[in-house]
């Protein structure tokens, strides 16, 4: 594909009316003012979206030396670029600011290196890539101011009242785009399970990402949504299990659309893959990038089972294992809270013979 102009999305250009300080081999060139309010009304012209007038911006030419190729797409080397802003810049709020700018930067870079036209939108929390073409970008940007309302206010018994950090999302066309983008993030060639989204964190000197596969409006916002919980939930180092359970409950509420359906036929499926392969996929987290038949479709449905199940008949010990993970084992905190460890938690849920 390689790095190219790309004039459809080049319209798009934004500089903000405001810059942050930053040190001298890294501060910008002066810019101009005012095209960045007329984008942004024009992208998502709901008066609920506004994107403030001082985001981090840094000129492309002063931090390329940071991007690298990989899979087709320009990516950035994050070790560098932290030993260069802790190098240049010692106060850790303008760090920050400063991470932040490299991933706007690296984000237009990958906007001209597309092969069909995409644009950037940015508000208080996003930096944003969308088709240019086509609904799925305004309503993404929708989707995502309403979804971080959400989750900042329904987890907070979870992960307290601390707002949740900025992200960059990626909604890509064609899937061809998806798949070589995300490739770039595993580790080995292997036979996985499909996905609409990932959540990509890379440890603390990396700027988070969700990666898209922008295939229609409402996988997208469904998408966004699940994954957006998992950014909301990160650091509180819940497991695997109740972290899935919670997205796709998250992602129910956020998009008005039930997901979520227990009957006797669905009870009988998961008593069968629980009988004949246990617990180990749910509990180790294996069974959600399963390619195995329909085991990742239970595993996400049997998350979502018990965490449920856990929130209706005991909340109050839900939460309080939630917030004790934080500190101290799931383990430890599962049995502190449910007198159980998980494995007899979940198979009580599942048999029905014991309810909680």
């Amino acid at each position: 594909m390689g790095l190219k102009g790309n004039s459809g999305a080049a319209a798009y250009q934004y500089p903000p009316r405001s810059v942050k300080r930053f040190p001298p081999i890294l501060t910008p060139p002066p810019i101009h003012f005012g095209m960045f309010g007329r984008l942004f009304s024009f992208f998502a012209p709901s008066s609920r979206v506004r994107a403030p007038a001082d985001l981090p911006f840094i000129e492309r030419d002063l931090v390329r030396h940071l991007f690298h190729e990989r899979e087709n797409f320009p990516h950035v080397d994050w070790d560098m670029a932290s030993l260069s802003i802790e190098k240049h810049q010692p106060d850790p709020a303008l760090q920050s600011s400063l991470r932040r700018a490299i991933a706007a930067a690296w984000l237009d870079e990958v906007r001209d290196s597309m092969k069909i036209d995409h644009r950037r939108w940015r508000s208080s929390t996003v930096e944003g890539l969308v088709p240019l073409e086509g609904s799925i970008g305004p309503a993404l940007a929708l989707t995502t101011e309403k979804a971080l309302t959400i989750l900042a206010r329904d987890l907070i018994k979870i992960r307290g009242g601390s707002p949740i950090p900025p992200i960059a999302i990626l909604a890509l066309q064609p899937l061809d785009a998806y798949i070589d983008f995300t490739s770039a993030f595993f580790s080995e060639e292997g036979e996985f399970a499909t996905s609409g989204g990932m959540y990509i964190t890379r440890g603390p000197s990396a700027f988070p990402l969700l990666s898209i596969n922008a295939v229609s409006k409402h996988a997208v916002e469904a998408t966004v949504a699940h994954e957006l919980t998992h950014h909301a939930l990160h650091g509180c180092n819940l497991p695997l299990w109740i972290e899935e359970g919670l997205t796709q409950m998250m992602e129910e509420r956020v998009t008005k659309v039930p997901n979520f359906t227990l009957n006797a036929e669905m009870i009988q499926r998961q008593r069968e893959l629980v009988e004949e392969h246990g617990l180990d996929g749910l509990l180790s987290g294996s069974g959600f990038f399963s390619a195995r038949d329909d085991e990742q479709e239970l595993t996400y449905h049997l998350a979502q089972w018990v965490t449920r199940s856990l929130l209706t008949t005991r909340p109050d010990a839900f939460f309080a294992f939630a917030r004790d993970c934080r500190t101290d084992s799931s383990h430890n905190a599962c049995v502190r809270h449910f007198d159980l460890n998980a494995a007899n938690l979940v198979h009580r849920i599942v048999s029905g013979k014991n309810p909680l």
